[in-house]
């Protein structure tokens, strides 16, 4: 093997970014502040999920990629709901359900390294997320207004992670990310998560 071929298969040599492609995944896991309509207060709940992603460097230091996310959450409880029981009159009670959906984002994705690559992405885009039946804790009763439902969801995002390029075609990143959806038919959620990435990388003109 060539001096020359050494140099070019050692990370810290190896190019990146323009011209230069892609294949991610990221499974994650983190927690969201969901809102119920009724509820006199929001949830916590855990939740994780699988991202893919593609993108494409538009320059040494700017890429450009589309990711395609999917959610589901635990059993969330939420307290103090105020629902309303084959038309009779409204009480108040604890209700659970879970949420999940799959959303498809595109935006700017800044890597500011060669070797060692500090990443920041700004996404938007949007999705379906759907929410299970509404049962009240207990009873095992489902409130037609709490019926199972799913809506469009807009989403915005972001990520800050840091990547290690292990060899000219493959890195792994470990990142933390934050995210707002919410639709016309659905209440806003607020999301922190944190996950790890392995990324395929190629030169389609090459």
């Amino acid at each position: 093997m060539s001096l020359l071929t050494l140099e070019w298969l050692r990370p810290g040599l190896a190019e990146a970014d323009e011209f230069e492609a892609q294949w991610s995944a990221r499974p994650w896991a983190g927690v969201a502040r969901l809102r119920e309509e009724g509820a006199a207060s929001l949830a916590l709940a855990t939740q994780g999920g699988l991202s893919l992603g593609l993108s494409y460097g538009l320059s040494n230091r700017l890429d450009l990629c589309a990711e395609l996310s999917l959610a589901s959450s635990a059993m969330t409880r939420f307290a103090d709901v105020m629902v309303s029981i084959d038309g009779g009159s409204a009480q108040r009670g604890e209700l659970q359900r879970r949420s999940g959906g799959a959303q498809l984002a595109v935006g700017p994705v800044w890597r500011l390294g060669v070797a060692w690559v500090p990443v920041l992405a700004v996404t938007g885009g949007a999705g379906v997320r759907y929410r299970s039946d509404g049962e009240l804790v207990g009873t095992g009763i489902v409130p037609a207004s709490k019926r199972a439902e799913q809506g469009l969801e807009l989403v915005v995002a972001t990520r800050l992670g840091l990547e290690r390029r292990v060899s000219p075609r493959f890195t792994v990143g470990v990142y933390a990310s934050a995210q707002l959806g919410g639709g016309p038919a659905l209440p806003l959620q607020a999301s922190l998560s944190g996950s790890f990435g392995v990324s395929y990388v190629y030169y389609p003109q090459w």
